[in-house]
């Protein structure tokens, strides 16, 4: 029997080893919402785009992980989230109840805002000619106070006795709401109302108050249903608070995705 020299077993080795399937990224299947939360995140051509996109995208490919998103109504999101469909959601507010449904990052068993995908600032918006500037009593918001749907602040403000409109599916929604029945307020994030008065140079009609009415840190939450291990979890976190330190900027106009005008009919949305 003819018996191979050792180049050849060696050369026989390597070719396997160079046509080996590389090892399969493994995906991280993350719940969001599909309402258009710009800067921070929509979706476009089946796309999710956004800050919070980017931040997690490039924290997971630098674990070697694919971020998988699916973005759904945001109750459906939550309910699978719980029933473990999806590994995580995002982003997503702590509260004591949500605690006992998924994993946050925590630092002395407190949530860590250090490893938070960001801070939401809910500022006050009120028409410019009412000249109103909130001072930190949510009671003399201008009622009705227009928060889109299923925004964590809504509870919030009802315990305050405030009188809230939550119907608007988002902020834009809420801010045609505002200028259409001229009265009342909005509360929305800081940075996304900021963008929208810029590109449709509403200044002259929109007042944002200088006071927020609270500062929130939103998380990527991990299911506690999910396979990925502690270890993993904590690498993940870790990565979002690195890359939001690289990228955390205030968008430009083309990071938006262009313009959509502020008009027309909130229930559109």
């Amino acid at each position: 029997m003819q018996r191979r020299s050792p180049t050849h077993s060696l050369a026989l080795l390597a070719l396997l080893w160079l046509t080996a399937p590389a090892e399969a990224v493994q995906r991280v299947r993350i719940c969001v919402d599909q309402a258009d939360w710009r800067p921070y995140m929509w979706v476009e051509a089946g796309e999710v785009r956004g800050l919070h996109a980017e931040i997690l995208r490039t924290a997971l490919q630098s674990l070697n992980l694919q971020a998988d998103f699916r973005p759904m109504p945001w109750i459906r999101c939550q309910l699978q989230a719980e029933r473990g469909d999806v590994d995580a959601i995002g982003p997503l507010m702590y509260t004591e109840v949500r605690d006992k449904i998924y994993f946050y990052p925590k630092q002395d068993s407190l949530p860590d805002p250090a490893q938070a995908l960001g801070e939401n600032l809910d500022v006050v918006v009120t028409l410019a000619a009412l000249g109103f500037e909130y001072d930190g009593d949510p009671q003399s918001l201008p009622p009705p106070v227009r928060v889109p749907r299923g925004w964590e602040i809504a509870p919030f403000l009802r315990e305050q006795g405030v009188e809230v409109d939550d119907g608007a599916p988002n902020e834009q929604a809420a801010l045609i709401k505002l200028l259409r029945e001229g009265s009342g307020s909005a509360v929305a994030n800081r940075l996304s109302v900021e963008l929208l008065i810029e590109q449709q140079d509403l200044g002259e009609q929109l007042h944002i108050s200088r006071q927020p009415v609270r500062p929130v840190p939103y998380f990527l939450a991990f299911s506690k249903r999910s396979r990925f291990t502690f270890e993993t979890r904590e690498r993940v976190w870790q990565a979002i608070a690195e890359q939001k330190s690289r990228l955390h900027r205030r968008p430009s106009e083309a990071q938006l995705g262009g313009e959509e005008p502020l008009s027309g009919s909130a229930d559109q949305q």
